[in-house]
């Protein structure tokens, strides 16, 4: 169903006016050369935005699916689409070698469609949330009280929350600057 036609009750459409206001930079589609796990694939991708978040220093926020149906319904194996956001550019290189190196394919980092990263484009979100009200579909959000204001946070009061508050505050102010 294209987004065109998702009635605007429909679980993603929702889900999407609830993400629209986060400046989402990067879309993704991310893939393993086996057959992984939701499990394997989540872990993969989670070492992938951490790898990500501490060679870029900030942190990044990610909506995520893990699907193994094609758009026309027959079965395909795992795979995840993603939209990415930062207050700092993410470079598409970075992102492809950095999942091709998680998945042990940095040989093959010539004409691999492990990863297939391009520029954001406002349909995207809804191509990312298409199937998650389906029951084999795996969805998470992640980082999305740092990149939208109407998700409430309740930060942490030990040392080191405090600690990553603060660095965060001083990179919205560096980035508004």
């Amino acid at each position: 169903m294209s987004a065109s036609t998702h009635s605007s009750s429909h679980p993603s459409s929702l889900v999407a006016s609830w993400l629209n206001p986060v400046p989402w930079q990067l879309f993704g589609t991310f893939e393993t050369p086996w057959r992984a796990s939701p499990e394997t694939l989540s872990s993969k991708f989670t070492g992938l935005i951490r790898s990500l978040e501490e060679s870029m220093r900030t942190r990044i926020c990610t909506v995520s699916t893990i699907e193994n149906k094609s758009k026309h319904g027959e079965r395909v194996p795992n795979h995840i689409h993603a939209a990415l956001a930062s207050l700092r550019p993410i470079p598409q290189l970075l992102v492809e070698e950095t999942w091709l190196q998680g998945v042990g394919r940095m040989h093959s980092m010539t004409n691999s469609n492990l990863a297939e990263v391009v520029p954001f484009k406002s349909p995207m979100l809804e191509y990312v949330l298409k199937q998650i009200s389906d029951q084999d579909c795996e969805w998470d959000v992640s980082n999305l009280q740092y990149f939208n204001s109407n998700v409430p946070s309740v930060p942490g009061t030990n040392h080191r929350s405090l600690q990553m508050a603060r660095r965060w505050l001083k990179q919205v102010s560096m980035a508004a600057a």
